[in-house]
């Protein structure tokens, strides 16, 4: 029995072999060799006019016996799909291959587009662009000081005591009051006035020609140092002839920044006398103008500011309605309030009464990678009431460089010094292992400043400080700063005197920037 069943194997063979040959099939053709990582495709099914149409009647026969249909598996193999054996593809051809379009999934990737651009232009504005935005800014900065004074300066000024203080200690809100005006409202519980108005103000945006308008009780457009928030400034204070710069008054201004960021313009009016809330009273009234220019010569844009030129100068004319002016100017380390922890002015011009003056500002700031310089100079050209025309002068320059390789920040929409970002905050971490410390940035400074109220019989005395500083930023909000002042005193009626004074400083400070 074994034999006959042999033999029909054989002769079943060899019949498919012979149909095989009669039809041209080639031999299988091996799998190419996989020269990279690849991927296993899937069995694809073929349509079904391609799969063949009959079955061989021996082998059907034969089928038959074995207790199977023929005449089903003819049916089968007509209707079903033939199937196409896995292949290998590699790396190179998927990366070659398109992707397939899938309307449903281009759709979805639509939908999820367009959901992600809504949330971030909410985030944006804050709220929904129908009612007011809050959002709420803070500052603290705290300082220790030590005096030493030779004795003719205790002769001069007296015995001024080693002190403690909060020098700022602030609390604001700003936000947007609808699509194109934005506000800010701060107030400082630690200066004079105690609290003090600061910032107080609404700008609308966007207007045709004039760009923007600011109205309300803000800082006058003249100077770099003191147009920069104390909160970037490189050293504990700003220099000697900030005392000629115009502070925060009432008044309107208009704002305009170049397209392509390169320069701004600012212009205003402003009252000439406000007290520390923003009001001004008298007749005739004293009113000033104020304008300040900027540009940029050279802005490395690749590296967003790494290295520029910045040039700018500035305006002021200033009527005094009758009254008096006074300028007085203490060295670059200085209580929050004079009145609660006495710290004397060591030049002093006394009440000057005037019809009007005039301020001059001229500033230079370079930033070449770490390192950088800033100078300005002011001329104070001032008409006597009762006497000849009298000219003050003041100027400063500094150096600075990162040792942790970073650079000064600097605000293209404003023209001023921003904030520095480490580039790697201070951190310290005790884990299983050793401890893990982040350095945060670090920057020495030096700076020679000078301010000269001695001039056609007025007698207010020349100072000259030299200042070394050295800061410590644990991160973009955060940072310690220790100060070394030489103030050298060339008084009117007493002579020449000196100092030595120490101070540090620590101070953190929250919120989007101010403009």
């Amino acid at each position: 029995m074994a034999c006959p069943r042999f033999c029909l194997a054989i002769w079943l063979a060899c019949a498919l072999l012979t149909a095989r040959h009669a039809r041209g099939d080639a031999a299988p053709v091996p799998l190419p060799p996989v020269d990279s990582p690849g991927q296993i495709t899937a069995p694809r099914l073929l349509p079904a006019e391609t799969a063949p149409r009959t079955v061989d009647a021996d082998l059907a026969y034969w089928l038959q016996g074995g207790n199977t249909s023929a005449g089903r598996l003819a049916t089968t193999a007509a209707v079903a799909p033939s199937v196409e054996p896995a292949s290998f593809t590699t790396a190179a051809a998927r990366a070659s291959q398109p992707p397939e379009a899938t309307p449903w999934l281009a759709d979805r990737m639509a939908r999820l587009e367009k959901r992600l651009d809504d949330l971030a232009s909410a985030e944006k504005k804050g709220g929904d662009g129908k009612t007011p935005t809050v959002k709420w800014t803070g500052q603290l900065q705290g300082d220790h000081v030590m005096i030493s004074q030779s004795p003719n300066n205790i002769a001069t000024l007296g015995d001024i005591q080693n002190f403690a203080d909060l020098r700022r200690a602030r609390i604001g809100a700003q936000g947007e009051v609808f699509d194109n005006m934005v506000y800010r409202m701060e107030m400082d519980f630690a200066l004079t006035g105690k609290p003090t108005f600061l910032d107080v103000y609404f700008e609308q945006q966007d207007l045709p020609y004039l760009r923007d308008l600011r109205v309300g009780y803000f800082f006058e457009p003249f100077g770099l140092e003191r147009y920069t928030s104390n909160r970037f400034t490189t050293f504990m204070e700003r220099s000697l002839p900030d005392v000629f710069n115009p502070a925060r008054h009432l008044g309107v201004m208009i704002l305009r920044t170049e397209s392509d960021q390169m320069g701004t313009y600012f212009l205003g009016t402003f009252r000439s006398f406000t007290d520390p809330w923003g009001g001004d009273f008298g007749d005739p009234s004293s009113q000033a103008v104020t304008g300040r220019v900027t540009r940029l010569l050279w802005y490395d844009e690749p590296s967003g500011g790494r290295y520029l030129l910045h040039v700018g100068g500035a305006f002021s004319y200033r009527g005094a309605g009758g009254r008096s002016v006074r300028f007085q100017s203490r060295p670059e380390i200085r209580p929050g309030d004079p009145a609660v922890i006495p710290f004397p002015p060591f030049v002093d011009t006394g009440n000057i009464p005037t019809e009007h003056w005039e301020l001059y500002g001229t500033e230079l700031m370079l930033i070449h990678g770490p390192f950088s310089i800033q100078s300005e100079a002011m001329l104070v050209p001032l008409n006597q009431a009762a006497g000849p025309r009298t000219l003050f002068y003041g100027w400063y320059a500094f150096a600075s460089f990162f040792l942790t390789g970073e650079n000064r920040g600097y605000s293209r929409e404003t023209g001023i010094s921003d904030r520095v970002y480490p580039f790697e905050n201070f951190f310290r971490v005790r884990g299983g292992g050793p401890i893990i410390t982040g350095t945060g940035a670090w920057e020495v400074a030096i700076r020679l400043s000078q301010i000269d109220l001695t001039d056609a019989g007025i007698l207010g005395g020349r100072l000259t400080d030299l200042t070394v500083g050295l800061n410590w930023y644990l991160n973009p909000w955060a940072k310690m700063t220790f100060n070394y002042v030489h103030p050298m005193l060339q008084s009117g009626t007493h002579g020449p005197s000196t100092a030595d004074i120490f101070g540090i400083r620590a101070q953190f400070d929250f919120g989007p920037p101010r403009r």
